[in-house]
């Protein structure tokens, strides 16, 4: 009888706890605030988060089209006469300048599309490399001009017709968002 006792208690008690223990389980998605819609034909992204969530949320959403922006900006290179590692060395210079919410939005982007930070960083420094061959536009925002004084920057590769992904043919300007 102390045995059936103890085992309805024991039953009892995990009826009790589990209820309270699944409810209490928060379950962590990355792309929680992010999506991607289409609006009259433009691709338009919603990102929220943090840096890193922010951009692994771009990333995972627009991967296919990452990976083909990178594989023309690697076949510009060659075409320029500069190697992987020349523009890694531009990197190498360039990161010290960025603030770290920068580098944690690449390090995000890079986990979302599943590339190596440093892939994803040598992507990023095109801009600062061949910005003579575009015509390119941009803004940056800050004090009085935004809402927390926070700097906010953007650019707008508008003018880039002619880069194009070796393997699909897509040009960079079909993956505008």
């Amino acid at each position: 009888m102390k045995k059936i006792i103890g085992i309805f208690f024991c039953i009892l008690l995990i009826g009790t706890i589990i209820p309270v223990g699944i409810n209490a389980i928060e379950i962590y998605n990355p792309l929680d605030g992010g999506w991607l819609e289409e609006i009259d034909g433009v691709a338009i992204l919603h990102v929220s988060g943090s840096p890193y969530e922010m951009g692994y949320q771009q990333g995972y959403l627009l991967k296919e089209e990452i990976r083909e922006n990178i594989r023309a900006f690697i076949d510009l290179y060659e075409q320029q006469g500069w190697s992987y590692d020349d523009v890694l060395e531009v990197w190498t210079i360039q990161q010290y300048y960025l603030p770290e919410e920068y580098k944690e939005e690449l390090q995000g982007l890079a986990n979302g599309v599943g590339l190596l930070y440093e892939q994803v960083a040598v992507h990023n420094t095109w801009m600062g490399v061949f910005n003579h061959l575009f015509s390119c536009w941009g803004a940056a925002l800050w004090g009085d001009a935004t809402a927390d004084g926070n700097l906010l920057h953007m650019r707008s590769c508008d003018g880039v017709n002619s880069l194009q992904d070796p393997d699909t043919k897509t040009f960079v300007y079909e993956n505008q968002v």
